[in-house]
């Protein structure tokens, strides 16, 4: 019969991986593997990688300091977060859209914790200093998500909103230049005209000299 703890499913991802980490302490290393393979999910695998993972880059690390702690019982877990790491870790085959925007990327996530259950919270927030909660080694998680040791999957998200940033950058890269160049021309009209309006007027001022003189000499009538 299965132990009720693994039948079980933890309330938070934070108590799954305590309860993994008791069970491994206590030398049910088996325990601790059938436990965390019982309630894989592809968050869970890829908070895992995001640690494991030598290839994986964290683009932020706040401290604990940096996010306000939520209390509340009902706050979302590691569980809904999961899908959102690819805006805070890349690698070099998946840049993140944040890449060249740590402000932004700095500011998502610690509001991402704030809005989290504090223990999942601290969990990811370790998670970006490439650290594991204590009682947890990348060999554990590794056996029992497999998939943590795989390449990973194509983030489909990921890899649209990249090429959409790509083509943004681009595009404003083009109108940049455009623009300067059409700036450059207008500069340039703008001082042909300026030329032609003094050379317009010297040219009336001579004309209107030389009609006064032929005026005070009487040769016109």
């Amino acid at each position: 019969m299965l132990n009720t703890a693994l039948q079980t499913r933890p309330g938070t991802c934070a108590e799954l991986l305590t309860q993994a980490a008791a069970h491994e302490r206590d030398g049910r290393h088996e325990q601790a593997v059938e436990l965390l393979r019982r309630n894989a999910h592809p968050s869970l695998t890829a908070w895992a990688r995001s640690v494991v993972d030598e290839g994986c880059r964290w683009l932020v690390s706040p401290s604990s300091r940096d996010y306000d702690h939520n209390r509340f019982d009902d706050a979302p877990s590691l569980l809904g977060i999961g899908r959102r790491l690819y805006l805070w870790v890349e690698a070099d085959d998946h840049p993140s859209p944040l890449h060249h925007d740590l402000d932004k990327a700095f500011t998502t996530f610690t509001c991402a914790l704030s809005e989290m259950c504090h223990q999942d919270a601290e969990v990811l927030r370790l998670a970006s200093h490439k650290r594991l909660p204590d009682g947890i080694t990348p060999e554990l998680l590794m056996e029992a998500w497999p998939e943590t040791a795989r390449p990973a999957p194509v983030n489909t998200r990921a890899t649209a909103a990249h090429n959409s940033t790509q083509a943004l950058n681009q595009a404003s890269r083009e109108f940049s230049t455009i623009k300067t160049e059409m700036d450059q021309q207008v500069r340039f009209l703008q001082q042909r005209i300026l030329d032609c309006e003094l050379r317009t007027k010297q040219a009336r001022d001579r004309l209107a000299k030389a009609q006064g003189g032929l005026f005070e000499q009487g040769a016109l009538r």
